[in-house]
């Protein structure tokens, strides 16, 4: 990549997160309990704070992986207000869900799971189709697939922590 667009993507990055962390905010308003503000408030501050650092700092993949943490959410429950939201308020496109259809397909024609992220992917297509009502008849198919996953896994591991660890989703 070139220089200049080394500064684009920084820019969308940071533009896209910070936004996200804004609509993040706004949906929690009038959920939170009273005692939850004040947390909420610093937490989201110290999360723009770190974005700003690293952008200052022209930490590109650290970017990378802080839009993918701060979309996560979004693309797991197929949130497609969001997507809205993002071009409205940086006047960026994106692309929430990439190039999920292929990595279904991938899945789906292997006959197996190959790992947690994969079973994310079947997650957000699965939320996705039952929002959009499109790819219905994929749905039983990979309800199977991650099902067969997670039993496998299961006779695999002894606790809870092996199962599920803390950092699944980790870059």
């Amino acid at each position: 990549m070139t220089p200049d667009e080394i500064k684009a993507e920084l820019d969308k990055c940071r533009e896209i997160i910070l936004a996200t962390i804004d609509y993040t905010i706004e949906k929690e308003a009038g959920q939170l309990k009273p005692e939850q503000v004040e947390y909420s408030n610093n937490f989201h501050r110290l999360w723009k704070e770190q974005i700003e650092k690293q952008y200052q700092d022209h930490q590109l993949e650290k970017l990378k992986k802080s839009l993918d943490t701060v979309t996560l959410i979004y693309k797991i429950a197929g949130d497609l207000d969001f997507v809205k939201y993002i071009k409205v308020r940086t006047g960026y496109d994106y692309d929430l869900f990439g190039n999920i259809e292929e990595r279904i397909d991938k899945i789906i024609a292997r006959g197996w799971v190959a790992n947690r992220k994969e079973t994310l992917d079947i997650a957000t297509m699965i939320e996705r189709c039952r929002k959009t009502g499109v790819g219905q008849e994929n749905v039983h198919v990979l309800h199977n697939l991650s099902m067969a996953f997670y039993k496998a896994e299961h006779k695999k591991k002894k606790t809870p922590d092996d199962i599920f660890p803390g950092d699944q989703f980790a870059g």
